[in-house]
């Protein structure tokens, strides 16, 4: 479901060549499972930006004393950052933060998995991992998933503004090793597609 339609969308003819634009007003959210979270996690996703401001993904409740059990962010030195919030630690915040600038306005490969049997939260950029941390993974999400955004509750309304591609989540830490082969890029630029995520 789009909230509102993207002003930038461009039918997929075959897999791989369609990326979602957003605007700064513009973002995608579902429903999830809650125990698709639970214990074990992969999302990964390509994104093109050349703002900080927004979030590339969060899990938040808009209710007016809802709040984020998970977020994905760029900091102000243009890397990306995530923070999972699970309840079975102390402190219950477990924040990430990348070392590759990826405020660039090219694409960028995120990966983030959890594990509980490894007890870790890693977060992957461009097949690399550059930051973990330990954490018990009790946890999960328990709202709305928001791509390319967050709306309501505590951290407001903040989108960003560039494009989205192969945003996928998964039930399992699908890398656990320091480096894996990312597929190829999302959006093969020609004259039949051309690059129209450009903003």
């Amino acid at each position: 479901r789009l909230v509102p339609d993207p002003s930038q969308t461009r039918p997929a003819a075959v897999r791989n060549e369609g990326a979602l634009a957003l605007d700064g007003d513009s973002f995608v959210f579902f429903d999830p499972n809650e125990t698709l979270w639970a214990g074990y996690f992969t999302i990964t996703l390509w994104v093109k930006t050349t703002s900080t401001t927004g979030y590339w993904f969060s899990d938040s409740n808009p209710g007016p004393s809802g709040c984020v059990r998970m977020d994905g962010t760029f900091g102000s030195n243009k890397v990306a950052q995530f923070m999972f919030y699970d309840n079975s630690n102390s402190p219950a915040g477990r924040n990430l933060a990348g070392k590759t600038v990826v405020v660039d306005g090219r694409w960028h490969h995120l990966g983030v998995t959890l594990s509980k049997d490894e007890k870790m939260l890693r977060l992957f950029v461009d097949g690399r991992e550059e930051d973990s941390t330990d954490t018990v993974g009790n946890d999960q999400a328990y709202s709305r998933v928001w791509v390319g955004g967050t709306k309501g509750g505590c951290r407001g309304t903040k989108i960003m503004t560039g494009a989205i591609d192969e945003f996928r989540v998964t039930k399992a830490a699908r890398w656990t090793g320091e480096t894996f082969t990312v597929p190829a890029a999302p959006v093969a630029v020609s004259q039949d597609n051309p690059d129209f995520t450009k903003l």
